[in-house]
């Protein structure tokens, strides 16, 4: 299955949690964020994926992770976005 098929469950909602968390001068390109997710959940299937952002980085200084998780259906590689907490 080429990355470009698989989509991301959710993107909508991380798209917003991502803008409403990091400071604008430090985000980075959703699609690239997007790629790179994708491409770890194809080289390890049934694992959870996660992008890390320093509190320096965050609109209230507190670290954020927002995670992902990928699994096998019958009709192929499924990820999906779970949501951001504070580290």
């Amino acid at each position: 299955m080429k990355t470009a098929d698989i989509e991301i469950i959710h993107q909508e909602e991380f798209y917003q949690d991502y803008q409403e968390n990091i400071l604008p001068n430090y985000q980075r390109n959703i699609e690239d964020l997007f790629y790179e997710i994708i491409t770890a959940s194809e080289e390890i299937p049934e694992s959870y994926q996660y992008v890390f952002v320093e509190a320096e980085r965050c609109i209230d200084h507190i670290a954020k992770r927002f995670t992902f998780t990928s699994f096998e259906t019958e009709t192929g590689l499924e990820v999906q976005y779970m949501g951001v907490i504070d580290e």
